[in-house]
């Protein structure tokens, strides 16, 4: 779940200088996120179990249904309260900000119902990691930026883009993990794309270049140095190449999935660290 947390955190950082902060409207937003990916979760969960095959995947530990954890209908029921939870944050930070945030808001919505439902999911045409990027990166970050500044600038977007790499990257080795499975369905993903060995070399370059964008944000004075408090992951990554990504098992690979949600909770926290100092100091 850091997933949707960390790009609020960065968001609500980068507005401090430009307004105070609300409180009220950055819990709003924070649960709205929260929200909003438990059900992206859960609806994923119950479509696959619909479809069926869902028994001879990699059983991740959320795979509460095939693990016989959930019934299916209780996860049915999860999923709608979820998406009702989210649609009250989201009308909340409606009758505070205005219309403008629905164009945050309702694209999440239906990207979180069609990305593994309904009759072409979008999640098995090869963009889960385009549409992860830009819905957990530049639209959660500039949008929790908008709700307490009502404006967008193109600071909030370029910090924005580390954050989103990092987040399509957990999805990334998702995919790389379900390699198999997914041919076997007819799934397609960047990963099956660019088959395994030129798949972990994307890892690396797409895993240097969130470093490479702090850097030279902070060299360039769009951000201060104290935003290479986000580097403290750094050696999280290292690990993770070491350790993990000579392997091509299913474990490691979800290992590796693992490791690069700690990164990006780790940058992003350490991103938030920095820029809160900025803004004190």
């Amino acid at each position: 779940m850091t997933a949707s947390v960390v790009p609020i955190f960065v968001g609500a950082a980068l507005s401090i200088n430009a307004a105070n902060l609300n409180w009220y409207l950055f819990l709003a937003t924070l649960f709205g996120s929260l929200s909003i990916q438990i059900a992206t979760n859960l609806t994923d969960e119950y479509s696959d179990h619909i479809r069926g095959g869902s028994d001879k995947k990699f059983l991740a530990p959320h795979k509460v249904i095939a693990k016989g954890l959930l019934s299916p209908k209780s996860v049915l029921k999860a999923t709608v309260a979820s998406y009702i939870l989210s649609l009250i944050f989201g009308l909340y930070i409606f009758s505070q900000t205005g219309w403008p945030i629905l164009v945050f808001c309702i694209p999440a919505m239906i990207i979180a119902i069609l990305y593994s439902a309904g009759p072409i999911p979008l999640g098995n045409k090869g963009i889960s990691e385009v549409v992860v990027f830009i819905l957990m990166g530049p639209a959660m970050v500039m949008g929790s930026y908008y709700v307490q500044t009502l404006e967008l600038t193109p600071r909030s977007l370029l910090v924005s883009l580390p954050i989103g790499l990092l987040v399509a990257l957990i999805m990334y080795c998702n995919n790389l993990r379900d390699l198999d499975e997914d041919a076997d369905s007819g799934k397609t993903s960047l990963a099956s794309f660019l088959g395994i060995a030129r798949a972990k070399r994307t890892y690396f370059m797409v895993l240097c270049s969130s470093y490479l964008i702090i850097m030279l944000s902070a060299t360039l004075g769009i951000l201060s140095s104290w935003a290479l408090i986000s580097f403290v992951s750094i050696p999280l990554a290292i690990r993770a190449l070491k350790f993990r990504f000579a392997s091509s098992a299913k474990g490691e690979m979800n290992l590796l999935m693992v490791h690069t949600a700690s990164i990006h909770f780790f940058t992003g926290i350490g991103l938030t660290i920095g820029i809160l100092i900025e803004s004190l100091i």
